[in-house]
C-alpha cells in the first residue's frame, strides 16, 4: 500500500555571539512559510536552552528562529558581580533590542515568565509582528504579582530544588532528568526580580500595535497572572493548555502548546501551509 508521510524538512543550526549575548538560530534550510523570524526570550534563572523543544518544532513549520540568552546567563558574556546585583529590568529589555537590531526585520516576540515582561517592554512602541506571551508576567496595570518582600539585593537568587520543581513542574520528572534542568539555571539578578512582577514595571499598551497571544498552563504555580487577565491588559487573543505547568515547553505539553501558538501565527499572520514535504512510501 502506498502512503504519504510528511517529512520535516532539513534544519539549519548556528550558535551566534550578537554583542556579547549567545544567540542560539534554528531554521529552515529552505523557507518557504515566512521569513519572519521568531525571537525567544527566556524566564528567569533560564536560558536559550528552555526553547531547546520549541526551536526546531516552529522552524520545522517554517520559522526562522532565535533563542537568546541574557547577559550573565548560559552562553552569554559574564558581567561583575556588583554590577549584576544592581541590574534593572531595563538591561534585558536592552539586550532583547540588540538582538532584534540584529536580525534586521520586525521579528514575532515570544518571550515565557520574566522574559514576557522583558518582550513586552521591548514591544513598547517598536515594531514587531507579533508578541506571544507564555506564562508571563504581567505589568502594572495587573497589579503585584510576586508574593513576599522584594529580594534581598545583596545576591543573585536561584530557588532550591524543591521550589524549583514544585514552582515550575507540573510533569513528574525522573530526578536524574530534573537534576540536569537544576544544573543549567542561573541565579538570576535580585535587582531584575524587583522589577519582575511586583507591579513597578509601566507598559503602555496602546504602543503595543503587532497581534497579542497569551498562553498559560492549567496547573501553573507560579505566581505570573492567568492568561486570561493578561490578555484583558492588551484586548488580545489567549487560551489555557490543559495538563500544562510553568515550563509548559519543556514539558509533555510542550508539542501540543506549539502547534496551538503555530495556528494562531498563521491565522494572524496570513500565511499559508506548512512546507513541510510528502513524500510517497511503499508499505
Amino acid at each position: 500500500m502506498t502512503f504519504a508521510r510528511l517529512t520535516p524538512p532539513p534544519l539549519i543550526d548556528h550558535d551566534h555571539m550578537v554583542g556579547g549575548l549567545f544567540v542560539k538560530e534554528c531554521r529552515p534550510l529552505n523557507p518557504t512559510q515566512t521569513a519572519t523570524p521568531i525571537l525567544m526570550a527566556h524566564g528567569s534563572s533560564h536560558g536559550w536552552w528552555a526553547w531547546r523543544v520549541w526551536q526546531p518544532f516552529f522552524a520545522a513549520a517554517g520559522w526562522p528562529t532565535y533563542a537568546l540568552s541574557f547577559r550573565n546567563h548560559s552562553g552569554s558574556d559574564a558581567v561583575p558581580d556588583d554590577v549584576y546585583l544592581s541590574l534593572g529590568l531595563d538591561a534585558y529589555v536592552e539586550d532583547l533590542r540588540a538582538v532584534m537590531a540584529w536580525l534586521g526585520r520586525p521579528p514575532i516576540l515570544m518571550g515565557h515568565s520574566l522574559g514576557g515582561i522583558v518582550a513586552q517592554k521591548a514591544a513598547e512602541g517598536e515594531d514587531a509582528a507579533a508578541l506571544i506571551l507564555v506564562a508571563s508576567i504581567g505589568p502594572a496595570a495587573v497589579g503585584p504579582q510576586r508574593p513576599g518582600p522584594p529580594p534581598a539585593p545583596d545576591k543573585a537568587i536561584l530557588p532550591s530544588k524543591s521550589e524549583a520543581r514544585a514552582r515550575w513542574m507540573h510533569d513528574p520528572w525522573p530526578d536524574a532528568r530534573f537534576n540536569d534542568f537544576y544544573a543549567c539555571l542561573t541565579a538570576e539578578s535580585p535587582g531584575v526580580l524587583a522589577w519582575s512582577g511586583t507591579g513597578r514595571t509601566v507598559v503602555d499598551a496602546a504602543k503595543i500595535d503587532c497581534p497579542v497571544l497569551c498562553v498559560g498552563g492549567a496547573d501553573d504555580r507560579s505566581y505570573v497572572p492567568k492568561a486570561a487577565m493578561l490578555a484583558r491588559v492588551y484586548g488580545a487573543d489567549w487560551f489555557e493548555q490543559p495538563d500544562a505547568g510553568h515550563d509548559m515547553m519543556l514539558e509533555a505539553a510542550s508539542i501540543d502548546t506549539a502547534q496551538r501558538i503555530n495556528h494562531w501565527l498563521v491565522s494572524r499572520l496570513g500565511l499559508g501551509r506548512s512546507p513541510c514535504i510528502a513524500t510517497a512510501e511503499k508499505d
